[in-house]
């Protein structure tokens, strides 16, 4: 049976294009062609425009007349007003889960920063995929403690909420040393251990250091990636 022009949903090539995007694949200053585009998901250009609208209204591309689509350079004061609302957020989910988690809760926990532990202690895998999957097992950790505390979908708002971040937290991926790992790998120990203590006030703090850690690297990412950036 043969394949209609148009038989890749909009949809699907929004959410394709938007990965492709905040993960670093398309990195920002560079062109998407709509032509290339079409031709790539085998369609005509017309619902690719609205994907490049639905993509410019959430601030990945600029649609720029008589010269293209460009992937947006990440705000820094972007990420510093995400950084301010996640940490009051995620800071009020752990206040309430304090109270009420159990040892059974803890353990799930557990179980997430021993898989850390072994891939940092892991020799046989490579920095640069070590620190890429060491970011995924840190939203596993951040995640479960909203699971933990029945609020899921407000995990998954927070985090769709700003592509910028997710961006630069790529950028950061591309720049850890396996010390600086270890380091945010602490910080998770140390949060289990006040969250079992009960000690907010001394979670509070750690937490801090641990959500604004990867701005401690700003002038290193800027002399490598400044094109990436905007104030």
């Amino acid at each position: 049976m043969s394949t209609t022009k148009e038989s890749v949903p909009s949809i699907d090539i929004y959410h394709t294009l938007k990965l492709e995007i905040t993960s670093l694949l398309l990195a920002p200053g560079q062109y998407i062609s709509e032509i290339e585009t079409s031709k790539r998901f085998g369609v005509s250009r017309t619902p690719i425009r609205d994907v490049f609208k639905r993509l410019e209204y959430n601030n990945l591309v600029k649609i720029i007349p008589q010269k293209g689509t460009i992937v947006t350079p990440i705000s820094l004061a972007r990420i510093t007003e995400y950084m301010f609302i996640r940490e009051k957020v995620e800071l009020g989910i752990i206040e309430e889960l304090i109270a009420t988690i159990t040892p059974c809760q803890c353990a799930n926990i557990q179980l997430i920063l021993i898989h850390q532990q072994k891939l940092l202690k892991d020799e046989d895998i490579p920095l640069s995929i070590k620190s890429h999957r060491f970011f995924q097992l840190d939203n596993d950790f951040h995640a479960e403690l909203f699971k933990l505390s029945m609020k899921e979908n407000l995990w998954d708002i927070l985090i769709s909420l700003l592509p910028d971040y997710q961006r630069f937290r790529g950028v950061v991926d591309n720049v850890a040393t396996i010390d600086s790992l270890f380091s945010l790998h602490a910080h998770h120990v140390a949060m289990l251990d006040y969250i079992k203590d009960k000690d907010f006030i001394a979670l509070k703090k750690i937490y801090h250091e641990h959500i604004y850690s990867g701005m401690e690297k700003i002038s290193d990412i800027l002399t490598v990636k400044d094109s990436y950036f905007i104030t």
